[in-house]
């Protein structure tokens, strides 16, 4: 006796089975199937991923903090979803961010990257993060700037809040 089973748990991932069996093996290999499910399943969840391409200003240094990684602009990063897309006005579980700009000015901040199924479209267009000299002239002067990239739908694929980083430029010595 044989038989052949198909798995599909998501677009682009899918395990076909091909099987010998007899009757006292088919307990045997329905819980074998069960248990390659499962471990698809959970090999997949969470690792949805957005990319984001860092478009400038040229020559700022990106730093994510938690995954130790640094990047210089012009940069295509792809970073893993991990926060609920009706939150878009909330600011919380963000990763903490960092921008060093080619002048030297430090930035710091947090980037949430929501959890959306982009389709076709919205996959051709990329989702881009530039400052503006109007935000960098605010940034500088103290302000705090809220980046929203959306994507070619209008769903918001990532937000980035920025702000002076102010703890490495005034050193105080107290006494």
């Amino acid at each position: 006796m044989g038989g052949s089973w198909y798995i599909s748990l998501k677009e682009n991932v899918s395990c076909t089975v091909n099987a010998t069996y007899n009757k006292s093996g088919e307990k045997k290999m329905k819980r074998v199937l069960f248990i390659t499910a499962i471990a698809m399943a959970l090999l997949t969840m969470g690792c949805a991923t957005s990319k984001i391409y860092f478009a400038g200003p040229p020559g700022t240094k990106i730093i994510f903090e938690k995954d130790n990684c640094q990047y210089t602009m012009p940069v295509e990063v792809a970073l893993k979803q991990k926060n609920d897309p009706d939150s878009v006005s909330f600011n919380e579980n963000g990763r903490p961010i960092r921008m060093i700009l080619p002048d030297g000015t430090k930035l710091k901040g947090y980037i949430y990257v929501y959890k959306i199924q982009l389709d076709e479209l919205e996959e051709l267009a990329e989702a881009t993060f530039q400052l503006t000299d109007d935000q960098i002239t605010r940034l500088k002067q103290g302000a705090a700037v809220n980046v929203l990239g959306n994507s070619a739908e209008d769903r918001p694929v990532y937000k980035i809040n920025l702000g002076l980083d102010r703890s490495s430029q005034s050193q105080c010595q107290c006494q």
